[in-house]
């Protein structure tokens, strides 16, 4: 009798580990396994330099992660939020260019991103349109402003303390690998 509740103990852990390891476990263990291959490949890949790259490369994802986490736990969807960052980019980068104020010009990109943002919460909530929709239409509309804006060329000649947020290092550290630091932390433990 003991050993059958044994056998049934053992069976039911590792049915538990298995659908773990499906899970975020499994995600988990295929970034260790990448890594240890990655490793293997070239000698450079856990050098501190490489390491701290990687991050500065994901910090502008990581920021726009951490706002869709808080749009999909309320159980909705946002497709705008790569048309509405280019946006708001080219709206701070056309400020910042005009008045060569990086204060004005953060404010400006700040206010655009609020406005996109106001503007699908308001027809999502009070005009009962799905959130899938009305951030479909929202892509298409940031896109083409964009592009019209910037009439499908890149901003130049933009002042070199504003590259210190995307390009820049405190010490060692990426400030774009800081800051998003700072955007987790605020999301994690509010």
């Amino acid at each position: 009798m003991e050993k059958n509740i044994e056998k049934t103990d053992r069976s039911a852990f590792w049915a538990k580990f298995l659908k773990m390891l499906k899970g975020e476990l499994g995600l988990i263990l295929i970034l260790v396994i990448l890594m240890v291959v990655f490793s293997v490949i070239s000698p450079f890949f856990f050098n501190s330099r490489n390491l701290l790259n990687i991050t500065r490369q994901v910090s502008i994802t990581l920021i726009v992660a951490i706002g869709m986490t808080f749009v999909i736990l309320t159980g909705e969807i946002d497709l705008s939020v790569g048309s509405s960052a280019a946006l708001v980019g080219v709206a701070t980068a056309a400020v910042l260019t005009a008045t060569g104020s990086i204060f004005i010009a953060m404010i400006a990109g700040l206010a655009m991103g609020i406005g996109i943002g106001l503007t699908n919460g308001v027809l999502t909530v009070y005009g009962r349109v799905q959130s899938f929709i009305v951030t479909l239409a929202m892509m298409g509309i940031a896109r083409g402003v964009a592009l019209v804006w910037t009439g499908g060329k890149p901003i130049s000649r933009l002042p070199v303390n504003f590259g210190i947020m995307g390009a820049g290092y405190l010490g060692p550290v990426p400030v774009s690998t800081i800051i998003a630091a700072g955007v987790f932390a605020l999301a994690f433990f509010d």
